[in-house]
């Protein structure tokens, strides 16, 4: 549906001001006027209609069908046919995490770093204190925070369910540090050597 179609006919203003403000801001870069609505957006944290839009910054959203196009699909904006309104109403650390519970398979950092000003460092303390996890993507680079709880529902890929049922895994402890050791990575186990206090304290206690 065509949501443009709806909309009333352009009404001119009796204020040759806003008559210029409007035709100033439509002769401005497409990216110099999606950023004032999205600027309204996030610091308002309200919800507008594009005839409230053009009142607030001067822009009419559908004046132009590429603003209306970024618009509706930017991961900054929500638009459900009449309002526009900023997709994460988060402003501090108590709504980042709850934010992030709400995604058990993870939200990229990229769409929410911009939130608020100080939201990395949120992002950062909320790992610190163990209630998020951020993981990285080698091959993408993107950065990915998750909710830290081990009995959220998580769906895995039928192609990652498949490889782990083809893996051929080592069975026995020994191998699998031995693996371990060949990748270089830290062994918190020993059990070879745990093994061998285990014999050495069930013959001293004979």
């Amino acid at each position: 549906m065509d949501y443009r179609t709806s909309k009333p006919a352009f009404e001119f203003s009796n204020e040759p001001r806003s008559l210029q403000e409007i035709d100033a801001a439509r002769m401005s870069p497409v990216s110099a006027q999606i950023k004032q609505v999205i600027d309204l957006l996030s610091e308002s944290r309200k919800s507008f209609t594009a005839e409230q839009i053009r009142e607030k910054c001067c822009v009419d959203v559908f004046y132009n069908d590429a603003i209306f196009q970024r618009l509706v699909n930017s991961p900054k904006v929500n638009f459900d046919g009449k309002l526009f309104s900023y997709k994460h109403n988060v402003r501090d650390q108590k709504a980042l995490l709850k934010l992030i519970q709400s995604f058990p398979e993870g939200i990229a950092v990229a769409k929410i770093r911009n939130v608020y000003p100080t939201i990395i460092q949120d992002l950062q303390i909320l790992k610190a204190r163990g209630q998020i996890m951020i993981l990285s993507d080698i091959e993408s680079q993107e950065v990915t925070a998750y909710p830290n709880n081990p009995k959220a529902p998580i769906k895995v890929d039928d192609e990652l369910k498949s490889l782990y049922r083809e893996a051929d895994l080592p069975r026995e402890i020994q191998d699998i540090e031995f693996d371990l050791q060949n990748s270089r990575m830290n062994l918190l186990t020993n059990s070879t050597k745990s093994e061998w206090w285990s014999k050495l304290l069930k013959k001293v206690n004979r």
